[in-house]
């Protein structure tokens, strides 16, 4: 498959560069509420993997006049996958809600190794709109991996995140859910939760693994 036609605005990638994508809302109002918790989100992964001593460079910058850093149209999601060097490694990281039609076309059209990687909230729905944009990959038969956690510091995670690979050639997805540390609490609705979501995922012809204490 072809990749977009352009000259790269951000520099050719390395081994060690890892290109952040956010995507978001159609709405200005849901894309500068869920702001906060997508940065809060987004230095957690940016910090896992430069402990692995890997650099993450956002494909897209934070828009002052908006307010947000997201990727809020079809039309904006073309642009900045049009300027993403081909063979570089994107990740594709997501606190909030969104739409997957603003970036799925350039996912389709990439060349590197995709990986999305989502929160574990029950307040912002990161997980649901990694899923929705899984589904929709899965559908149109792009190649990637995920992962998602609620704290972002276990050191296998971030290894993987930060080195993460195209899928095998078997053309099975893989997926590395990590469920992070859970209250006594909330434990077992939690795992609860999480074997529903693998179930599912397995339903849509997803290969999925569960790694930490589950």
């Amino acid at each position: 498959m072809a990749g977009y036609d352009g000259g790269p605005i951000i520099p050719p990638p390395s081994m060690k560069t890892i290109y952040l994508v956010a995507n978001g809302d159609l709405r200005l109002s849901a894309n500068q509420k869920c702001q906060e918790a997508q940065a809060a989100m987004e230095a957690q992964v940016v910090a896992a993997v430069e402990r692995e001593g890997f650099t993450v460079q956002r494909a897209h910058p934070f828009d002052p006049e908006k307010g947000h850093g997201f990727i809020d149209s079809q039309k904006h999601g073309m642009e900045v996958f049009r300027h993403l060097p081909k063979d570089a490694p994107p990740v594709v990281a997501g606190a909030v809600w969104q739409y997957s039609h603003h970036i799925l076309h350039g996912l389709l059209t990439h060349h590197g190794p995709i990986l999305t990687v989502a929160n574990w909230s029950g307040t912002w729905p990161g997980l649901v709109g990694m899923l929705n944009l899984n589904g929709s990959m899965t559908r149109a038969g792009a190649r990637s991996s995920t992962l998602w956690s609620d704290t972002f510091d276990d050191k296998k995670y971030a290894r993987r995140v930060a080195g993460h690979q195209p899928r095998p050639d078997d053309g099975a997805p893989s997926v590395q859910p990590h469920p992070g540390r859970l209250r006594a609490d909330e434990g077992r609705g939690a795992r609860q939760g999480l074997f529903a979501k693998a179930a599912a995922m397995r339903e849509l012809g997803l290969e999925v693994s569960l790694c930490g204490d589950v």
